[in-house]
């Protein structure tokens, strides 16, 4: 790492252009009220996290054309969480030297940020050019929530408009190295405002001209339109399909499955598994309607070693195709269903600094966006492919050739470099840096009705790589593109986003806020690491009120992610599932029998309830050996489903692995639970006396649960 607070000094670039040499000051200068309460998504290789801003320079909103726009000290503090620090080793975070204090505790925090802010005015901008703040170690500050409160002051050079005009402060993101005082090198984050990252607002009325030779002035032509703040992403209500714009993207290169030169990963149109006869599917027309879905994550440039954030806003046409298998009575139609849809990301600026080259800070601004496949001609459609695979009647298992629900898309994609500065000198970049659309292919694995699973709209993770082309039409007087293409370009760039909870925004758009539309739903789990979920005394009633297993403890061990930002499904799996002291009761007498698990168990997060975290374990099927022959126990909750195969609808029972939900006490510590279970026999295993496979489903009523040692869950959000 080579950013150090006391090396800081980017602005200092931008120094001459905006201080206020050549006037006498004999006007009193305007003052911008430049106050602000910002929320950052900061992305780092554990994931991502949000930082509080406040930024406060008290003044009136009054200015002239040709009069000096006194800046001085802004007033910036940071709500940061204790999670992105790094620990005593600096290599990973969330495990800061946080120190036991009486009443609460207290971390040591040094560093420095840098905010990145440019000045507007009639659609020209030029960087603000703040310096960084630097925080001090040496104090110890309490942590309150997971966070700490960091403060410090910025100096904002004064600058001259040269005419009337709106100025606006935007700020383009936020980079932090921050170090727990220990001695280890400080960690660097790079994060993006949410929202359009407007700080404040200056009317400029008309006024005198500039002083002939001030450097400190906006000039009236000259800056990039370019660089203006971006647009904070809107729900929108992407069209419908209409044969034209929109509507399933049809070019081929959109219908494959996998990132290019995956071997096989070729999956045409109505493909379920390769052989598929076509015949025996069917594709119908729908429309479900527009959804908007907010997303963020990262991505690792493989080159630059370094994490860059990505928020974005997607519009989704949900459903405008819909592909099963033909029904051919009596023969049941195979559960399985495929959702084809089409989307649209809006585009969003991003601002990253990274060490490029391997020792030069390099600050980028770029842009994604999303264009249509190459060579598709003027009927091309810019729309991406969206699709999810899944069991037509979800409370079912699917067929074995879809061991899980999925979901992924498809879409060329664009990338626009607006703005560079190396080692604080800017790059003039022109307005047609960009390289050749290239594919973004994501996907999301949703789980199953057996390991537990989400559904789509509820908001899950989405993982993929991408492959940066060469770079052209960057530098003015000079081609830069080499620089950029050697800097980036490449493949391996790993792709992560956690898309939020999906808003129908058919009816009126307006209704998607932060609260009907939130961001990704993720969770912090403490400390993690070794798990036990134990029961004594759990019993299996048989078929007959005289017959039962009964075994003196049930415990299950899990191994407990110890990240940050964690997604909710299927947070761990094990096979560490343990009954002990376990007889057969008959009427005949006791007997010793082993009983064991077929499979593993997977655990996930179904989301905060009231005080309490629900999970879900799914994949119990208990096996019973006993005389050295083995009985089947199927254990699960009653699932019902309707079979129209015959001449009339007739209602019947599926046999699903057991899915247990606990309600654990979210700030940690022992607890107990209820659950309600279902036994099942199945006339292919050996029978076991007392469970009669012609019986009825047994209930096992309400055994306890504890959990230890102390865990905590947190939400991210």
């Amino acid at each position: 790492m080579q950013w150090k607070a006391r090396t800081l000094g980017l602005g200092a670039v931008f120094t001459g252009l905006c201080t206020a040499a050549g006037l006498a000051g004999a006007v009193p200068p305007a003052r911008a009220d430049l106050s602000a309460q910002l929320t950052f998504l900061c992305a780092g290789s554990a994931g991502t996290t949000k930082v509080k801003a406040a930024v406060i320079a008290p003044g009136s909103l009054e200015g002239r054309a040709g009069e000096q726009v006194g800046m001085g000290k802004i007033a910036l503090s940071l709500a940061v969480p204790v999670a992105m620090l790094p620990d005593r080793t600096g290599d990973r975070p969330g495990e800061a030297p946080v120190t036991a204090a009486p009443g609460r505790p207290t971390v040591n925090v040094g560093g420095a940020a840098r905010l990145a802010v440019t000045v507007t005015q009639n659609g020209r901008s030029t960087d603000a050019a703040w310096s960084d703040v630097a925080f001090d170690a040496s104090s110890a500050l309490a942590v309150e929530d997971g966070t700490v409160n960091l403060g410090g002051t910025a100096t904002a050079p004064s600058l001259v408009p040269a005419e009337a005009g709106d100025l606006v402060w935007t700020v383009r993101g936020l980079t932090l190295a921050l170090s727990t005082g220990t001695g280890e090198e400080p960690r660097q984050v790079t994060c993006a405002p949410e929202g359009d990252g407007v700080i404040g607002r200056l009317p400029v009325k008309e006024g005198a001209a500039p002083a002939p030779g001030a450097r400190n002035s906006l000039p009236a032509n000259g800056l990039s339109a370019a660089a203006a703040p971006e647009v904070n992403p809107e729900c929108e209500v992407i069209p419908a399909p209409d044969g034209k714009t929109w509507g399933f993207n049809q070019d081929p290169r959109l219908k494959l499955w996998g990132a290019d030169g995956e071997p096989g990963g070729e999956y045409p149109s109505y493909v379920i598994t390769p052989g598929s006869d076509p015949d025996e599917l069917e594709a119908r027309p729908a429309d479900v309607g527009a959804f908007c879905i907010r997303a963020s994550g990262f991505t690792d440039i493989k080159k630059l070693h370094a994490s860059s954030p990505l928020g974005a806003e997607t519009l989704l046409r949900r459903g405008v195709e819909y592909v099963t298998f033909k029904s051919r009575p009596p023969v049941p139609s195979t559960n399985y269903i495929q959702h084809r849809s089409y989307s649209m990301v809006k585009e969003a600026r991003s601002v990253s600094t990274a060490l490029g080259f391997g020792f030069m800070p390099t600050l980028a601004a770029t842009s994604v966006r999303q264009v249509k496949p190459p060579g598709s001609g003027p009927d091309g459609r810019v729309v991406g492919n969206f699709r999810n695979d899944l069991g037509s009647n979800g409370s079912l298992p699917t067929p074995d050739w879809l061991p899980n629900d999925v979901a992924w898309s498809r879409s060329f994609v664009q990338v626009k470099v607006n703005d560079v500065q190396v080692n604080g000198t800017p790059l003039r970049m022109g307005e047609s840096c960009q390289t050749a659309p290239t594919v973004l292919f994501l996907k999301s694995d949703l789980g199953s009705i057996t390991r537990g699973g989400v559904d789509v709209s509820e908001g899950s993770t989405f993982t993929g790589t991408v492959n940066i082309p060469q770079f052209s039409g960057c530098g003015v007087g000079e081609d830069l593109s080499p620089l950029l293409s050697a800097a980036i370009s490449g493949g391996g760039n790993t792709v992560k986003v956690d898309a939020g909870k999906w808003c129908a925004a058919t009816r009126d758009p307006s209704d998607c806020t932060s609260e009907t539309e939130p961001p990704a739903e993720t969770y912090t789990i403490k400390p993690g690491g070794r798990w036990v979920v134990e029961s004594k005394q759990f019993t299996i009633p048989g078929s007959v009120p005289t017959s039962s297993i009964v075994c003196d403890s049930f415990s299950i061990g899990f191994d407990l992610p110890k990240a940050h930002w964690t997604g909710r499904l299927h947070i761990a799996s094990t096979s560490d599932i343990r009954l002990s002291g376990c007889e057969l009761r008959t009427a005949a007498g006791v007997e010793p029998v082993t009983v064991t698990n077929n499979g593993p168990l997977t655990l996930s997060i179904d989301g905060i309830v009231g005080d309490a975290v629900s999970l879900e374990m799914a994949g119990l099927n208990l096996e019973v050996e006993r005389g050295g022959q083995k009985g089947c126990l199927k254990m699960g909750l009653e699932a019902v489903y309707i079979d129209r195969s015959g001449p009339r609808p007739v209602r019947k029972n599926a046999e699903v692995p057991a899915k247990v939900t606990y309600f654990v006490p979210k700030d940690g510590g022992a607890a107990e639970t209820a659950i309600r279970l279902y036994t099942f026999d199945s006339s292919a295993c050996t029978d076991v006396p007392g469970f009669d496979p012609a019986s009825p489903r047994q209930l096992i009523l309400s055994p306890t649960f504890t959990f230890s040692p102390k865990q905590t869950f947190v939400r991210a959000w």
